[in-house]
């Protein structure tokens, strides 16, 4: 193809990445990589645009060189920013604009005007620098554990360092001895090639992070409660058999707390579904604060809470409960709730027993709820004393 062509497809990569990219920006909340990925196109069309000037036989004057190198290197530095962000990765981003913008004011250096070979040089040692540092964001995955589109990107930064590292060597060789080597002219139209290759992969890749993230989305979807964020009870089986498996393995223990919110219908009735919502809100995200990360809630449904509590025995989930209970007596101290409304739980808990299985353990905890209800509410029950307690007693509470 001839330079044109190829100013033109990458003016069009350029402008479909920016359009998409910009997008997503506009339509997903967590838009901080999408930014950077539509401005690495914003400046792949400035770039283009700049050599169909070039290739259409315009006057251009000397700043425009220095123009087009410094979009050349904005769009790798975005392409970095914007993995960073995609990987949640911490990025010393002020070192990078400040390399990138102390190359740019070089190329007002007389020497850097006259040799353009010194400015390719240059402009490709902080391109090469910036995959580098951009692959290494992928580096610590393995490549098996490398989603497609982090495979797709890491093609293209491989190919991208790859036929720039060639193409570096070869400039500072003619630098070092230009009577021994002199580049052929097809060079230069070989950069635009690679440079459309190069944004093609891009393109590619950024459709697979929206795949991927959409995916991720619709599972979240699919295993949480929409209000609360917990896991919903069509998750209940599959992850708490797996913790028990993995722990009657080692041979520990797992905990079962069934929590109920009393009186809950009470403050829909009295106070509207909307401080309800509220209400359940704060309570599960008090219950994962209060909780370790590798611990299991779930919404039930309505006001109904579990919680699984893996390498557990009886002393520490009785302790675990009663701290829970206390939080939520104490909950409306924190929120901006009416003075009137009080909060508490009954909490009913057991604990695994060798081949225990999921059913069977949450219908003991179940009892020891319902136990709990009986007595009183606000109450900590554990399924094992259920015998030594007596059927029923007039409700009382516990401060």
């Amino acid at each position: 193809m001839d330079l044109l062509t190829l100013s033109a497809i990458n003016f069009l990569l350029g402008l479909t990445i920016l359009l998409c990219c910009g997008y997503q920006v506009k339509h997903q909340s967590s838009g901080s990589p999408w930014l950077w990925f539509s401005l690495s196109g914003a400046c792949l069309l400035l770039n283009a645009g700049i050599a169909l000037i070039a290739d259409l036989g315009v006057q251009i004057s000397l700043l425009l060189p220095m123009l087009a190198n410094a979009a050349t290197m904005s769009m790798h530095l975005c392409v970095l920013f914007g993995l960073a962000a995609w990987q949640q990765r911490p990025l010393r981003r002020w070192l990078y604009w400040s390399l990138v913008l102390t190359v740019v004011m070089l190329h007002l250096l007389p020497v850097m005007q006259q040799q353009f070979r010194l400015r390719v040089f240059v402009c490709f040692s902080v391109i090469i620098l910036l995959n580098i540092r951009a692959l290494g964001l992928l580096k610590p995955l393995k490549l098996s554990q490398l989603s497609v589109a982090s495979r797709i990107l890491g093609t293209a930064l491989l190919f991208n360092l790859a036929q720039m590292t060639t193409r570096w060597l070869m400039y500072g060789a003619e630098l070092m001895a230009p009577e021994r080597f002199t580049q052929p002219p097809l060079l230069h139209q070989l950069g635009f090639f690679c440079m459309t290759v190069f944004a093609s992969i891009l393109l590619a890749g950024f459709v697979a992070v929206l795949v991927q993230q959409q995916h991720q989305l619709l599972l979240h979807q699919a295993q949480r409660d929409a209000l609360t964020g917990l896991y919903n009870r069509h998750q209940l089986a599959p992850k708490i058999t797996a913790v028990l498996n993995q722990s009657s393995r080692q041979k520990h223990q797992v905990a079962l707390l069934l929590l109920d919110l009393d009186h809950f219908k009470q403050i829909n009735d009295r106070f509207g579904h909307s401080l309800g919502d509220k209400v359940l809100t704060a309570v599960a995200t008090a219950m994962q604060q209060h909780c370790r990360d590798y611990d299991l809630l779930f919404r039930l449904g309505g006001e109904e809470f579990l919680i699984c509590l893996p390498d557990t025995g009886p002393q520490q989930a009785l302790q675990k409960a009663e701290q829970l209970r206390l939080l939520i007596r104490q909950l409306h101290q924190q929120q901006d709730w009416p003075a009137e409304l009080q909060l508490s739980a009954s909490i009913g808990w057991t604990c695994s027993n060798g081949q225990s299985e999921v059913m069977s353990l949450i219908e003991q905890a179940d009892q020891a709820l319902y136990r709990a209800k009986q007595l009183g509410r606000n109450l900590v029950i554990y399924h094992s004393d259920l015998q030594d307690l007596p059927t029923h007693q007039a409700a009382q509470s516990s401060a």
